[in-house]
């Protein structure tokens, strides 16, 4: 080892030249090994409610995210790790035309998101729209058959596909209607998709009760004796039962990584019944 003279390396000069490089390689060694354990996802409905949230938290955990939404979440495409395209999903025929761009060159997915939903009306069957009932199913069933179609077609390797489902999908209370319906069916679909690609690993999963613009939506409708769950959302909204998307984001991103150990593939999980996951 050679050491140069003290008077070669001044504080004012060559010390603190040699600190700067020093904290720039750490710097970059820490940006590499972020690189490499980092994990890349796929969100839809990225731009609000459970999507930015799951959003927010991904890339706050370092991970690389793509997401796809009809409006652009400014805050989130500020990161570099965020790609995102501007998709009516219920386009059928432009989400095959553009979605395998946002991806260009990448082999696999670790963890496919399906959360971009509607509500639809609010209540009884008998007086529901059929247009506003199409719609819903299109987007919370038929986009994700899309979609999932799309990326297998692409060549993409999915090692695990979530699809946010809900309650609703099980539960049948009044009102519900087309958005019970499609969700039932979302939870069909990801079990027959377990059956397809058995090297993917599926889950469907209701989130519990998250305070996005939906439930300020149903909280708002006028009181009903006919619909007696939305007392029970408007005693909800404002406490730690009904939280935040961002907090929900937050907790939910653990309880994802332990499906693959914790259920078979294609199972339903409600997040109200998996509280040891939270702690």
């Amino acid at each position: 080892m050679i050491l140069l003279p003290f008077r070669s390396c001044p504080i004012a000069g060559g010390w603190q030249a040699v600190g700067v490089v020093f904290l720039q390689y750490i710097s970059l060694y820490t940006a590499l090994w972020s690189l490499l354990m980092s994990r890349t996802i796929f969100i839809t409905g990225v731009s609000s409610g459970i999507g930015h949230g799951l959003g927010t938290a991904y890339l706050k955990n370092g991970d690389r995210v793509f997401g796809v939404s009809r409006r652009v979440p400014e805050n989130l495409g500020k990161n570099p790790r965020f790609s995102h395209l501007a998709l009516d999903l219920t386009d059928h025929k432009l989400v095959r035309r553009k979605l395998p761009a946002l991806f260009g060159d990448l082999k696999e997915i670790d963890i496919c998101i399906l959360n971009a939903a509607t509500l639809g009306k609010f209540g009884d069957l008998v007086t529901g729209d059929m247009e506003d009932m199409q719609r819903t199913m299109q987007l919370n069933l038929w986009a994700n058959q899309n979609i999932l179609s799309v990326l297998y077609a692409d060549g993409l390797e999915l090692k695990q596909v979530v699809g946010i489902s809900s309650g609703a999908s099980i539960s049948g209370n009044r009102g519900w209607g087309a958005y019970s319906l499609s969700k039932s069916a979302l939870n069909m679909l990801i079990r027959l998709y377990a059956k397809e690609r058995p090297g993917t690993h599926f889950a469907a999963f209701a989130p519990g009760i998250v305070d996005t613009a939906m439930q300020e939506y149903l909280c708002d409708l006028p009181h009903d004796p006919r619909f007696p769950a939305l007392v029970v959302l408007r005693k909800k909204r404002g406490t730690s039962e009904m939280p935040d998307p961002q907090t929900a984001g937050e907790r939910f991103l653990p309880v994802f990584d332990c499906f693959p150990e914790l259920v078979e593939s294609g199972a339903y999980l409600d997040i109200r019944k998996l509280p040891a996951l939270l702690k």
